[in-house]
């Protein structure tokens, strides 16, 4: 590149940060691989009831559109999947349950975003826990005198044991109280916490079968309990299989193993970019090889912080009302569990309506032909391989949320722009995460200093305002080594403070482009 430390010297240093003493000139600056920015998130292809209700809660809390918009197709996920299949064809129907993944760094408002958009499913569910409260403290009461029951008949079985007594009797009337154990009303508890996915597992069987994990935090799949190479691969084969709805048997050592059937699961996460491409470092391919990527709905928006000044919040919500009635109303429309609980769900299907089925089979071998080498999405087929899936279960949402019998050619189209642009999200960023950390990391800064549109912008302003990641010392010095090295910028210094000067063909090229 332009400037070769070894060529400097012992002087080297000085060169770069006093290059007026060298008598120093500006090089031609050094291009750097641009970080691609995201497409515009197609938002005016959701239908109008959630088109509407995202437009006014983006309006307010000023966040990214798609961080806006995942967010209302999370909790639209997660008050359909318990109403229906989707039928795609004879042989193939599945789930109508999506998983979402926003990578965004802290303070983008997923949590602000979320309370608005997901709240009325919480009030929801807080009312039905209260509506069962009198019946839950009833089947406590039962229980305990149960286990007290239990506990009489142990220690007589023992006794007699111990003295040699027949126990044949007391035996069978424990067989006769294990059939008995109280078992009372179960009540919606939909939205669950960051947990282990074996924990989710064992609440869609024992607690409520239609559940969605909701979180700014993602730490079901990226927390510190997925550190091990085993534990990794168990985890993602179980979050894999609840995608796709297939009943599976989970094995304990220490308890009593239960089937896993009937049950949906919905996930609306965000994480920061840097958890992410720790995870898939320390997965070594697994997250990627496992198509447990190619699953989710990936968004990587450019952050709004710095343009979000204050707005007075809206004495109403008509948008956002109506639209959580509907998903309230869809959530009461579930039908309820059956009494054996290894059942589950057993849910009709709704099917493609012919003109949709034609158009879906387009976009199914559309995405097919993109794979093929030299194609759009031929470096990124792992995470295309699920994308006309992933648009049968949104299109068969929206028709659910508008209240239709079937699955519309309109809401086949409708659910494959959103769905592709995801997929093109899912390649930019993963296309990123692969790329050497410091020449990403150079050009955010590159794109950042050139945005101040300044000659001089001191080290610490970069360290207090610049990109999130390049607040920490060790990650921007690296990133300054690179555009020095460019020739993008010099590094002043003025005793203890640095400031960097930014090439004059740089802004000149900048200036000209506006």
């Amino acid at each position: 590149m332009g400037l070769d430390f070894n060529d400097l010297g012992i002087s080297g240093l000085s060169v770069l940060t006093e290059p007026e003493k060298h008598g120093f000139d500006w090089p031609e600056p050094e291009p750097l691989k641009k970080i691609a920015a995201p497409l515009p998130y197609p938002i005016t292809s959701l239908p109008p009831g959630i088109e509407a209700a995202v437009t006014e809660v983006l309006a307010f809390v000023q966040c990214p559109d798609s961080l806006a918009a995942s967010s209302a197709l999370s909790a639209l996920s997660l008050a359909g999947q318990g109403l229906a299949d989707v039928r795609r064809d004879d042989r193939l129907s599945g789930p109508l349950s999506l998983y979402f993944l926003s990578v965004a760094e802290s303070g983008e408002h997923k949590t602000t975003v979320d309370s608005l958009l997901v709240g009325g499913i919480r009030e929801w569910e807080q009312a039905k826990e209260s509506e069962a409260a009198p019946e839950m403290a009833e089947l406590k009461a039962a229980h305990e005198a149960w286990e007290s029951e239990k506990a009489g008949l142990l220690a007589q079985i023992k006794e007699h044991a111990r003295s040699d007594k027949d126990t044949s009797t007391l035996k069978t009337r424990l067989v006769d109280l294990q059939k008995s154990e109280p078992k009372g009303p179960r009540y919606p508890q939909v939205l669950r916490g960051d947990a282990t996915p074996e924990a989710l597992a064992w609440s869609l069987v024992h607690r409520w079968p239609s559940a969605g994990v909701i979180s700014s935090e993602a730490g079901i799949v990226f927390g510190g309990h997925a550190n091990g190479k085993d534990s990794i691969l168990r985890n993602l084969s179980l979050l894999n299989q609840l995608w796709d709805g297939i009943s599976l048997r989970i094995d304990r050592r220490t308890t009593e193993s239960y089937l896993v059937r009937g049950v949906r699961l919905t996930m609306g996460l965000a994480t920061q970019r840097q958890t992410i491409q720790d995870f898939f470092s320390s997965s070594r391919g697994l997250a990627r090889g496992s198509g447990f990527s190619a699953r989710f709905l990936i968004a990587w928006p450019e952050s709004t912080q710095g343009t979000r000044f204050y707005k007075t919040p809206p004495p109403s919500w008509p948008h956002l009302s109506k639209y959580q009635m509907r998903l309230i109303e869809m959530l009461e429309e579930t039908p309820f569990p059956t009494g054996d609980e290894e059942n589950g769900l057993l849910l009709p299907s709704i099917e493609l309506a012919s003109v949709a089925k034609a158009a879906w089979i387009d976009i199914y071998n559309a995405i097919e032909s993109d794979l093929a080498p030299g194609r759009d999405l031929s470096e990124a087929r792992d995470i295309a391989s699920k994308g006309a899936d992933n648009i049968a279960r949104l299109a068969a949402l929206f028709s659910l949320f508008e209240g239709k019998s079937d699955v519309s050619a309109s809401n086949i189209e409708r659910a494959s722009q959103i769905v592709i642009w995801h997929l093109y999200e899912a390649k930019r960023f993963f296309g990123e995460i692969l790329e050497d950390r410091e020449e990403i990391m150079a050009g955010k800064l590159d794109q950042w200093l050139l945005a101040q549109n300044r000659n001089t912008i001191p080290k610490s302003e970069i360290l207090t305002h610049g990109p999130g990641p390049l607040r920490k010392k060790r990650i921007l010095d690296e990133a300054l080594a690179e555009l020095v090295e460019a020739g993008r910028i010099r590094l002043q210094k003025n005793g203890k403070k640095t400031s960097l000067e930014i090439n004059p063909a740089l802004l000149k090229s900048t200036k000209e482009d506006r």
